[in-house]
């Protein structure tokens, strides 16, 4: 279960404490952030039992999420698709994160996309259909690899006469 209060740490590095979200939320208009701006949700999650817990994320656009200082899944900006659903729910992407009994720290870090949304929670073993495949975690994992460092807003830029120039390496 998920502790209902949030710690927020804001691009100019302001930190507000004890924020409550509902199961989703338009980060962009309630902190008036910008396009690429990264926003950090911290809380604790409390697991009855040490194993695993399921966790689900939607958010526009780039996100990871990391439980006890661990990545748990990540939609980083190498894997193609940050978001493949306009909805943004915490279905979009089940995923499971080790998780020690009792509490256990989570972030959250987005990367605003156009809309700013995001929804985040936590579901029980009876919902363990809804977990990603077995490919999205390689896949994520694959690329992490082989784009260690992400791409600057920079690189990713589209300016006449110029490929993306940390897109190829020889």
């Amino acid at each position: 279960k998920l502790n209902d209060k949030w710690t927020v740490i804001l691009p100019d590095g302001k930190v507000l404490k004890d924020v409550k979200f509902s199961g989703r939320e338009n980060l962009r208009k309630k902190y008036n952030l910008k396009t690429y701006d990264k926003i950090v949700l911290k809380t604790d999650l409390i697991a009855d039992e040490a194993g695993y817990a399921l966790l689900g994320a939607g958010a526009d656009w780039w996100w990871d999420c990391n439980v006890n200082g661990k990545v748990a899944y990540a939609r980083i900006r190498a894997i193609p698709g940050g978001n493949n659903n306009g909805a943004f729910r915490k279905t979009d992407w089940v995923f499971r994160a080790p998780v020690k009994k009792g509490s256990n720290e989570l972030e959250l870090a987005v990367t605003m996309g156009e809309q700013g949304m995001v929804a985040f929670g936590t579901f029980s073993n009876k919902d363990k259909n809804l977990e990603i495949g077995k490919a999205f975690y390689e896949q994520r994992e694959t690329f992490a690899k082989l784009y260690p460092d992400p791409l600057s807003d920079e690189d990713t830029a589209l300016k006449r006469g110029i490929i993306f120039r940390k897109c190829f390496k020889f």
